[in-house]
């Protein structure tokens, strides 16, 4: 099998691998390249192309696609590989002046990471739920629901 795979694809495209990390604390992972410099703790959109997994900004999102929210735990380089949290508790995402109720739904609107206004309910754009009460926060504690989303933007 792997010599097949490699008469088919460049030398790029065998880095990422397409399976799912599952850690005993409950939280998934996705490899994925970076598309640029990523920032701890922040969310990025994750998509699919000829390379794999590729990360991408969220504002870049100028139609509805299908994507992951992928969230690194440390700073990324741009152009290598990564195992980034779409699944399971993580404690500081980062947000920009963010207010969160617990159990409302986390999305993602225009761009930017927004809470939802109501219980999560699963719709599109929404990828996590708040995990404690919050105001004016910088960063928010979250459960990352590990599926795809629609985007709405």
């Amino acid at each position: 099998m792997s010599q097949l795979v490699t008469n088919i694809l460049d030398a790029d495209q065998l880095n990422g691998t397409l399976m799912k990390r599952y850690d005993s604390d409950g939280k998934i992972w996705i490899y994925a390249l970076a598309h640029g410099d990523l920032t701890a703790n922040t969310a990025y959109k994750v998509i699919m192309n000829e390379y794999g997994r590729v990360t991408a900004a969220l504002a870049d999102d100028t139609t509805a696609h299908w994507y992951y929210v992928g969230v690194p735990a440390a700073a990324v380089t741009s152009g290598t590989y990564e195992w980034l949290q779409i699944g399971g508790y993580n404690s500081a995402l980062v947000v920009s002046n963010f207010t969160c109720t617990q159990g409302y739904g986390i999305k993602i609107y225009d761009g930017v990471v927004t809470s939802s206004g109501a219980d999560f309910s699963g719709i599109a754009g929404e990828f996590g739920v708040c995990t404690a009460d919050a105001a004016a926060a910088s960063t928010v504690g979250i459960m990352l629901t590990g599926e795809l989303i629609e985007g709405t933007s």
